[in-house]
């Protein structure tokens, strides 16, 4: 089921495993597009995720953070046995209402618009469905103070990190999968204005009855997401 969101003969194969196998296990860990105002492509997602990560991580991180982040993932599909199937590439649109201590899930919103190549092909096809913040699965902020001494006296740094899992159906030719990506990593600009980090997850045959954290085929990649 590598290419199950990539290409339709390798999606055929793939759904029709044994979900219940030998299968990859899984990592633990709304439309959006680029921030410049177009949508993320194959081809110029690495110079935005770049500009996003390269950005001074954040020191200065608030004790409340509200506000729509947008942006977008892009991830290597991986089959059962490990071997790279295809790559997506999806728009992230993430709602945060987050105030440190708070115990409700401070975010709201998913990917969409899913788009996908065999691997070394240069064909995209479309995916429909989407995935949101499952509910199911802890979300989190955390805010990190650290008291650092420097030449000019004692510095503190509040930096940020967040974790979102995300959950949903893709379609593609009739074959449906159902997917887990796990988004993680830091805030980065004054006041928390973008985050990036890692996405990875995996997927099953759509009315399986999965194994714990047993997939057919894994997702590995990276997301990042702007404030608006």
């Amino acid at each position: 089921m590598g290419v199950v969101l990539i290409a339709t003969t390798a999606l055929s194969g793939c759904l029709g495993s044994d979900s219940n196998g030998g299968g990859a296990t899984a990592a633990s860990g709304g439309g959006g597009g680029s921030s410049g105002g177009g949508t993320v492509t194959f081809a110029n997602y690495q110079s935005e995720f770049d500009r996003v990560s390269m950005t001074i991580p954040t020191s200065d991180m608030p004790t409340t953070l509200k506000g729509n982040y947008v942006g977008a993932m892009q991830a290597q599909v991986g089959d059962a046995s490990g071997n790279i199937a295809g790559s997506l590439v999806a728009d992230v649109n993430l709602a945060i209402d987050w105030t440190e201590g708070a115990t409700p899930n401070p975010f709201s919103g998913g990917a969409s618009n899913f788009r996908g190549t065999t691997d070394g092909g240069t064909t995209v096809e479309a995916i429909s469905g989407s995935l949101s913040v499952d509910p199911n699965l802890p979300s989190a902020i955390i805010r990190n103070s650290n008291t650092l001494n420097t030449v000019a006296g004692q510095v503190t740094v509040d930096a940020g990190s967040m974790t979102v899992p995300l959950a949903g159906d893709l379609t593609l030719n009739g074959q449906t999968a159902e997917a887990n990506v796990l988004l993680g990593g830091g805030f980065f600009g004054s006041g928390g204005t973008a985050a990036a980090g890692t996405a990875v997850g995996g997927f099953r045959a759509a009315g399986t009855a999965p194994l714990s954290g047993i997939f057919d085929g894994s997702i590995s990649g990276t997301y990042y997401v702007e404030r608006q």
